[in-house]
């Protein structure tokens, strides 16, 4: 497992960061590719039941062939966002065997877009609807962003990096990971 990860702070469109990433064997029908990641690798076991080892990917930094393969249908005359994308880069699974490595490398890569704020309920219904998203925000409520050494905010539940510009519709500050909301003026979890 990866100790510690240097995620990058303050991210702007259209400038280069250090961007921790790992090798995905197969992603998307694209063999032993890099993918940008934005949390420590971790298992969720507890609320959401999901006992693999994975990693979320940073969508921001995905390079535009990438996001458009595996986001965007191109047969849509609206290139709509598809209904269903992973956001998780799994390592291993039982049926199709080692997917990704657990080494982080950095890349100096550039922000080519930021976090949709209605990410959730376009690219993610069915996770979004599902019950898990509601048993975080009651155990977690309250709970306040926490602050790490290099003065990012990050999510008290499984270390994602929260970006208090990505909010939701009702200007709530929303981790990319897991979906928890919180108050940007009082950093704590909030229920919906």
């Amino acid at each position: 497992m990866v100790d510690k990860i240097i995620f990058p702070k303050d991210v702007v469109v259209g400038k280069f960061y250090s961007v921790p990433h790992v090798l995905a064997y197969e992603f998307y029908g694209h063999t032993n590719i890099p993918i940008p990641i934005n949390t420590p690798l971790h298992e969720d076991k507890d609320y959401i039941n999901f006992n693999v080892l994975h990693f979320h990917i940073d969508w921001r930094f995905l390079n535009t062939k990438l996001y458009t393969d595996c986001c965007i249908d191109m047969h849509e005359p609206s290139y709509e966002i598809k209904s269903q994308v992973k956001d998780v880069l799994i390592i291993e699974s039982a049926a199709l065997g080692k997917l990704a490595d657990t080494k982080v490398f950095y890349k100096n890569v550039k922000c080519k877009r930021s976090y949709n704020n209605n990410i959730f309920h376009i690219e993610f219904p069915i996770m979004y609807h599902c019950n898990w998203p509601t048993k975080l925000q009651i155990v977690f409520c309250g709970d306040h962003l926490r602050i790490n050494e290099n003065g990012q905010y990050v999510c008290p539940h499984k270390g994602a990096i929260v970006d208090l510009n990505h909010k939701d519709e009702n200007g709530h500050a929303v981790c990319p990971a897991h979906l928890l909301r919180f108050n940007t003026q009082t950093l704590k979890a909030i229920t919906l």
